[in-house]
């Protein structure tokens, strides 16, 4: 890592060695993640990975798919450009450090980014659970509950308003915690990743976040979708179970195990 550093930042013009993706909006997805390969209108799902599907809606087709692209399209043009501009004159008024011998450890960087997430999740579940509000829902969040089975892509089906008003969360950790222009671009391929994993309608055995305690998972997301309500969080779950937002996911799921134990009896 060290010698591919050294050897390839030089090369880059000045402009091109801040973020080369969208980092503003927790909403941004890109195909790159492993779901991305399966989510495929009408053919999600194997033996090994489990659709979710909570809601029993039907099938994404190709038709919501293009709807979704075209609508992160526009954000990209008309929202998320210009905060990348933003962050571009960030970089250039604070001379953020991407050299080598500054850039911090793995053990270090793996801590700030976690500072990013819990910094950005505590945003999003306040402003997440406001937006629920029923003054403010049908103004500016009512569009990404289009789908009640949320697949990768719709992730960015949200409004200019909501792209702005929760992204604005991604901004707080990076100024807290991305010194390095290492850990910014971290910061950007970590959070994009992740977002685009917990949209992507998949439970996987396989799944990392089931190894992190607190973390929020695709189900948990669904869930969100379903209900309408609740599972405000889409990071970890701390917030919602210490405001009790998590009550009808927990009944949700003592029902089906309790489906399961009689059909096991039966």
């Amino acid at each position: 890592m060290r010698f591919y550093w050294l050897r390839q930042i030089p090369r880059l013009p000045k402009p091109a060695q801040g973020p080369r993706q969208n980092p503003n909006s927790p909403h941004q997805s890109h195909r790159g993640d492993s779901m991305a390969v399966l989510d495929k209108p009408n053919h999600r799902g194997s033996a090994e990975v489990t659709n979710l599907d909570l809601g029993g809606d039907k099938p994404e087709t190709w038709e919501d798919q293009w709807k979704c692209f075209k609508m992160t399209f526009y954000h990209t043009l008309t929202i998320q450009t210009p905060m990348c501009l933003a962050v571009y004159i960030y970089i250039e008024y604070v001379d953020l450090p991407c050299d080598w011998n500054s850039m911090p450890r793995w053990y270090s960087a793996v801590l700030q980014i976690f500072g990013c997430f819990v910094i950005e999740d505590t945003w999003e579940y306040f402003t997440h659970r406001l937006l629920h509000h029923k003054t403010l829902y049908p103004y500016l969040h009512k569009v990404h509950h289009n789908f009640q089975a949320p697949f990768s892509i719709q992730a960015t089906y949200v409004s200019h308003a909501e792209t702005v008003i929760i992204g604005t969360g991604f901004f707080f950790g990076m100024l807290a915690f991305c010194h390095h222009l290492f850990l910014l671009w971290l910061w950007v391929v970590a959070r994009v990743a992740q977002n685009t994993h917990v949209h992507s309608g998949y439970d996987v055995p396989w799944d990392p976040l089931r190894l992190v305690p607190f973390a929020a998972t695709a189900r948990y997301h669904d869930f969100h979708h379903l209900n309408g309500q609740g599972n405000y969080a889409s990071i970890f779950t701390w917030w919602d179970e210490l405001f009790g937002t998590d009550k009808e996911y927990e009944n949700y799921n003592a029902r089906g195990r309790q489906k399961e134990m009689k059909e096991d009896d039966n």
